[in-house]
């Protein structure tokens, strides 16, 4: 996935979140997230996990980040921030 770049808006952390929490997977939320901070300044990286097996579920966040569940998720991947 391509996200294009973010324009250097210091101040708009919350906005974005709340923009972001409307719409989308946490995959792409992640996405977005990571390229608005990274115009900030900060690589952060996008981890990508899953639990299982009984009951499967995948997840997506940035790193420094804890999932939004109960449950805990082995990382699978990252995405480094370029």
């Amino acid at each position: 996935m391509r996200v294009p770049g973010a324009p250097p808006l210091d101040r708009a952390g919350r906005g974005v979140d709340a923009v972001l929490w409307r719409r989308g997977s946490c995959l792409e939320r992640s996405l977005v997230r990571q390229e608005w901070l990274k115009a900030q300044g900060r690589h952060v990286d996008v981890v990508i996990g899953v639990r299982g097996p009984s009951d499967f579920g995948a997840h997506a966040w940035l790193d420094g980040e804890e999932p939004h569940s109960v449950e805990e998720f082995v990382e699978l991947r990252r995405h480094a921030a370029r």
